[in-house]
């Protein structure tokens, strides 16, 4: 594992500035602490606690509206004070692990394997989609297309990391079948926790959950080619988990019909579905 800071990393981790409506890395942690990093070289900036006693994802909307769970009821979050107000309380799903907006600003969310759907914005129920065979920590939209080891990810495709084996496993989520697709394999020390994606370099980001020195955590840039060079970028606070790297005046794609162009597929399963 190459955990050197690249010299040319700010090209892709720059965030922005201050006062830029649509810049930077949002970070929240198990106590509900939402933060913020301007840029790659920039501390890390505590916003605020958040007072719903804890988190466990954290997601930003087609509008710039930061997202966030307690795991049964969905906030959103002042980007200056970090205040949160309730959106709803979702029972009968178990605790939402994952939270990921699509191009038609639709969240869909994830608690261990099973796979859920809330359109426009929180307006509606969760509604269940599939069971999966991963059970993931995560969920995240590729912001734009990804190259890998194996050919591309589209821009809009849904990810998901699954840290619950003796590693963590990318996946690509197809939202029409629910077939998933093993992108790289990472070390948990790399990312077991949370993930996001860049807006224009075409980079996926993990972070680890208390596994730097002194029980920090780190951001990590993912190397997707196989090589396994994944490369420390930010240490941060060590119980992250959720995180978002938006980039000024982005817009997250629509989902494409299919996920991956060229390249051998790996680790492909059809999932079941079932009708609830």
């Amino acid at each position: 594992m190459n955990r050197m800071i690249p010299r040319l990393f700010a090209i892709v981790f720059v965030f922005g500035t201050a006062s830029a409506a649509h810049a930077g890395m949002w970070l929240i942690d198990d106590t509900a602490t939402l933060y913020s990093i301007d840029q790659q070289t920039s501390p890390v900036v505590t916003v605020g606690n958040t007072g719903i006693g804890s988190a466990t994802a954290l997601t930003v909307d087609n509008n710039g509206s930061l997202f966030t769970t307690d795991g049964t009821s969905l906030y959103t979050l002042n980007r200056t004070t970090a205040a949160a107000t309730l959106v709803d309380t979702y029972l009968g799903i178990g605790t939402l692990q994952g939270l990921a907006f699509d191009g038609t600003n639709s969240l869909w969310g994830v608690s261990g394997n099973d796979l859920y759907l809330l359109a426009n914005n929180g307006s509606g129920l969760f509604s269940w989609q599939a069971t999966l065979g991963g059970s993931y920590d995560d969920l995240a939209i590729a912001q734009t297309d990804i190259t890998y080891s194996g050919g591309t990810i589209l821009a809009g495709t849904l990810l998901g990391l699954d840290a619950t084996g003796g590693g963590s496993f990318i996946y690509a989520i197809d939202t029409g079948t629910f077939v998933e697709t093993l992108i790289e394999t990472i070390p948990l020390a790399v990312g077991d926790e949370a993930m996001t994606t860049d807006a224009g370099g075409g980079t996926l980001f993990t972070h680890n959950f208390n596994r730097e020195s002194g029980g920090q955590g780190g951001v990590y840039e993912v190397d997707l080619t196989g090589a396994n060079n994944d490369t420390l970028v930010k240490i941060t606070p060590g119980r992250i988990t959720g995180m978002f790297l938006e980039d000024t005046g982005a817009s997250v794609p629509v989902p494409a019909p299919a996920l991956l162009i060229g390249g051998a597929f790996l680790g492909m399963m059809a999932k079941r579905r079932r009708a609830h």
